[in-house]
């Protein structure tokens, strides 16, 4: 049976359709009606699970979830808002988008500049988006906005989710995270037996093939290396080793150890000899200190720039592919793209 002879059997019933049928055309693909679209399957989300948004203003922020709605596709978040409200008051229009820092928003910031905000219930109401009294924002992602699987939350990400960053919630939430992160171990590793008969022996990594890793023992009485399972090893710093930080928010710095227990790693940066917190698994063994980016593109340190119509700063650092800048406002402003010098 031909193309032409399923036509005419599909209108010949059909008045006013019969006469014309050497006129009919085949619609374009484009113009045809879905009768069917297949979702990416997701995994099951519920309530206090971490999550990354994947699209728009909040590409990569760190959110947790509040409610889900499966036969809607959407979640309901909770996460830090990204609000240039100094640019709501003063009606500023920018020529160049710069995306805005996260910044609890309360009422009682609102008030003070002196903008309108409603109640509902007990959040906050102010430009179509609800915050709670911490000034967390409370927003609905559709499924296919958020990534859901293997999320690595960072220690500070973390911390800006509680007021209390010892309290027993951040705390079974980093050990949660951290379980299921990936190990980073690189031959040379110094290591130390975190589950099993074995544990708290020491040693150092000397190859890796796969799931099986081989460690060197630090004692004595133990001359032949041994086999063990990455998530039955943990890495261990001391006091005095200079390190390198291989993933998160310092990745590329180098800096010396000042000190180090199993979740937290605190190192004073080679660059700016300041202090940070980090995880010992994003560490590594370094014998040569970084080597500081003084410019990049038209851009160096020292130089001013315009932030926005009203802010003018200074350089002070450059990461990856943003710049720090020193703000008139005494601030530290994290920018992609300053409008100019």
């Amino acid at each position: 049976m031909t193309l032409f002879d399923l036509r005419f059997q599909a209108i010949e019933d059909i008045r006013n359709l019969s006469r014309s049928i050497n006129k009919l055309k085949m619609v374009s693909i484009n113009e045809m009606t879905d009768v069917m679209k297949v979702l990416k399957s997701f995994k099951k989300l519920q309530p206090g699970q971490w999550v990354r948004v994947a699209k728009g203003i909040y590409k990569d922020d760190l959110a947790k979830i509040i409610g889900v709605e499966d036969a809607q596709n959407f979640v309901y978040l909770q996460l830090i808002p990204r609000i240039d409200v100094k640019k709501i008051k003063d009606g500023n229009n920018r020529s160049r988008y710069v995306r805005p820092t996260q910044v609890l928003l309360t009422k009682k910031r609102i008030a003070e500049l002196g903008l309108d905000c409603t109640k509902n219930g007990d959040k906050v109401v102010f430009k179509s988006n609800e915050f709670d009294d911490k000034g967390f924002l409370y927003k609905s992602f559709r499924i296919t906005h958020i990534v859901s699987e293997r999320v690595k939350p960072e220690m500070h990400e973390l911390e800006n989710f509680n007021e209390n960053p010892n309290s027993s919630t951040v705390t079974s939430a980093i050990k949660k995270s951290f379980e299921e992160m990936d190990n980073f171990l690189t031959i040379g590793d110094t290591v130390e037996v975190c589950k099993g008969f074995l544990r708290e022996l020491r040693g150092k990594v000397i190859s890796i093939e796969g799931k099986n890793v081989s460690i060197l023992p630090f004692e004595n009485d133990l001359k032949e290396p041994m086999l063990f399972q990455p998530d039955e090893l943990r890495k261990i710093f001391f006091p005095g080793n200079h390190v390198k930080i291989i993933q998160g928010k310092y990745e590329g710095e180098t800096g010396m150890v000042v000190a180090c227990d199993v979740q937290i790693a605190v190192v004073m940066s080679d660059m700016n000899m300041t202090q940070f917190k980090i995880h010992p698994r994003y560490l590594q063994l370094c014998n040569q200190g970084s080597t500081c980016v003084t410019s990049s593109g038209n851009f160096q340190i020292g130089d001013l720039i315009q932030i926005d119509p009203q802010t003018v700063g200074v350089v002070i650092k450059f990461e990856k592919n943003k710049m720090n800048v020193l703000s008139t406002s005494n601030k530290v402003r994290f920018l992609v793209h300053p409008i100019r010098k």
